[in-house]
């Protein structure tokens, strides 16, 4: 049973994962899944519709897309065209709201007064004593604005400006591109983005999947398998929170002290009920949307095999109790249930290791838990049927797990992606985030007196502004970069670059081998990495946007823009380095668990101060 299981995850695991438009209509799904809305002749055409969704089990009203709690599951192919039309239904902002959106949108380089001035309007920060504190709930601007950013596609950024968006009152916003013929099967998803405004977002349920895939089985074995294998089902997790206050309104963030009445909330439902059939093998696909730094998922007596993290194949599958997200990160898993019965799929506490005794030592509360998600909760009730699967002539060869699971291979890499690495290479880029209490903070000037719990989140010693673009020299396309992300005076951020995936090369300063080295789009540790990043070539000058994904962070300023030229390939920018290669300790055999890590562990007391200023300054931040 087991060795037949695991083949599926062996077979997905090795291989990798100008039309007439027709306005397709969402298909029927099952166990409450989002609805689907596919490809048809060569194109997809959706109406994403904004407005007041009302949801009665989250005593919840909040924006959400085409009248549901979540967007609908978006699927195209490679060599689609995709035309999506963004429309605004909210009410109108005011009128103050839409001159605070003309300062931030206008560029006032030069002018060292208002550039400070729309650097803390943009990150919600107001700076009255020389301590930055969120705006009040009637004056956080933007809530109404819209715009989609279509996470872990491979599209020109041109496209998904975030800088751009759009009002309501019925305003439109059209998304038209072609998905690249060569393009490898992705698993992507898409979400509102205009900055400053994340977390709400996020509570509001202003999300959805998009997939890239193709059903022959060699290019795309996860979708040939789903359709033409009765024992395998496919299942989407949009894993996210909803607090609201007395009006059913999200709030604009989840305090981090003692706030324990946010509920976890799945594809926009309340612990949904989750029936699949004895002997039933589930590939479920999730990404967590929420607004914690992690989530630990769990299904009670039974093992997960995850083979696969923002869409591209990790280097070994992995069995697991336990599988951890960051947000913004995607898992595909698989289960096998084969035991009728009732079982909870569940996620568990997080405090950081601040409990019992280091409440009352470090904020003066005497309760045992005080960190705010410090509660398990339950993403779902998974309910097994004793009733036996449809028999199939589909067979599955067996696989032995002692080889695949046990010992490190490498999956075999999309030819597209090989593509990526083979452009030159221009040189070494460090990108630190950093965190900060000393005045003043980062570029933002402050000559008084000194002011407890005063704290920045920035990238490269800056706070996000959307007119500047980070250097020392500007990116070219048609090229790679080796990239060290570092986080200074902080731990464990997630660190996501838009519209280019990245090879990552070490971790935490160990550096992988060829057998070991991986692609994402997203990425968590605790202290550092390095990865290649590779455009491709581009006849037209952008951009490239890296944030943290904790909205809590990006929201605030943890951001940053770098300018991307063009470029075909045939010569080289070298960015300034003036801190040296990449620091990394090359240790043989070495097999670095790729999976998210556990922002619980740790043993040393350095690591554990760090938390506790990042849990201060989410207390005096908010």
């Amino acid at each position: 049973m087991k060795q037949e299981f695991l083949a599926l995850v062996a077979i997905l695991h090795s291989l990798g994962t100008g039309p007439i438009f027709v306005t397709a209509q969402p298909e029927t799904t099952r166990n409450g899944q989002p609805d689907e809305i596919r490809s048809v002749n060569g194109s997809l055409e959706v109406n994403l519709t904004v407005d007041l969704v009302t949801t009665p089990e989250l005593n919840r009203t909040a924006p959400g897309y085409n009248g549901s709690p979540v967007g609908p599951t978006l699927r195209a192919k490679p060599g689609d065209t995709v035309r999506i039309t963004l429309i605004n239904d909210l009410e109108p902002s005011p009128a103050k709201h839409l001159e605070l959106s003309s300062f931030a949108q206008t560029p006032v380089v030069g002018d060292e007064a208002k550039e400070t001035n729309q650097t803390l309007l943009v990150n919600r920060l107001a700076y009255p004593t020389g301590n930055f504190w969120s705006l009040p709930p009637d004056d956080y601007w933007g809530k109404t604005f819209q715009n989609l950013h279509f996470h872990g596609l491979m599209i020109d950024p041109t496209i998904d400006d975030s800088r751009v968006y759009i009002d309501g009152g019925g305003k439109q916003l059209v998304y038209e591109f072609k998905i690249p013929e060569e393009s490898p099967p992705l698993f992507g998803w898409y979400h509102n983005h205009v900055h400053g405004t994340g977390t709400y977002s996020y509570l509001s349920g202003l999300f959805g999947f998009f997939v890239i895939e193709d059903e022959d089985p060699i290019s795309d074995p996860v979708s040939s398998y789903i359709a033409s294998t009765p024992q395998i089902s496919e299942h989407f997790l949009l894993l996210s929170e909803s607090k609201t206050n007395e009006d059913n309104v999200p709030v604009d963030f989840i305090h981090i002290l003692m706030e324990f009445d946010w509920e976890h909330v799945t594809n926009g439902q309340l612990n949904p009920t989750l029936t699949f059939n004895k002997g039933e093998r589930v590939h479920f696909r999730a990404v967590n949307a929420g607004v914690e730094p992690s989530m630990a998922l769990s299904i009670d007596n039974h093992t997960l095999v995850a083979y696969a993290m923002d869409g591209y194949p990790i280097p070994k599958p992995e069995e697991t109790d336990s599988l951890r997200l960051a947000t913004g990160i995607r898992a595909e898993f698989i289960v096998k249930f084969d035991t009728p019965g009732e079982y909870k799929f569940k996620r568990a506490a997080w405090n950081g290791r601040i409990e019992g005794e280091a409440c009352q030592e470090l904020f003066n509360i005497s309760d045992d838990k005080c960190i705010s998600f410090d509660k398990e909760t339950n993403v779902a009730l998974i309910v097994v049927l004793d009733q036996e699967l449809a028999e199939t002539n589909v067979t599955i060869d067996e696989w032995d797990p002692t080889d695949s699971i046990a010992k490190p291979s490498k999956p075999v890499m999309d030819p597209y992606l090989e593509s990526l690495l083979d452009l030159p290479k221009a040189g070494h880029r460090i990108i630190t985030f950093d965190q900060t209490d000393e005045f003043p903070i980062f570029q933002i000037p402050y000559d008084g007196p000194f002011v407890p719990f005063g704290m920045g989140f920035g990238v490269n010693n800056k706070l996000f502004n959307p007119h500047y673009f980070h250097g020392p020299t500007d990116i070219v396309g048609g090229t790679c970069e080796d990239w060290t992300v570092k986080y200074v005076n902080t731990s464990f951020h997630t660190v996501h670059i838009h519209s280019v995936p990245f090879y990552v090369t070490s971790v935490d300063g160990v550096e992988l081998n060829e057998t070991e080295r991986f692609w994402r789009d997203t990425f968590a540790r605790r202290n550092n990495f390095t990865a290649t990043v590779c455009f491709p070539p581009r006849n037209v000058e952008s951009h490239i946007l890296v944030h943290c994904h904790m909205p809590q962070h990006q929201d605030i300023g943890m951001a940053a823009f770098y300018k991307l030229l063009p470029g075909n390939g045939s010569s080289t920018t070298q960015p300034t380095d003036t801190s040296g290669p990449p620091t990394t300790q090359p240790t043989e055999g070495v097999v670095e668990n790729i999976m998210p890590e556990d922002p619980n562990s740790g043993e040393s007391k350095a690591s554990m101060m760090v938390f506790v200023i990042v849990i201060s300054t989410m207390i005096f931040l908010y």
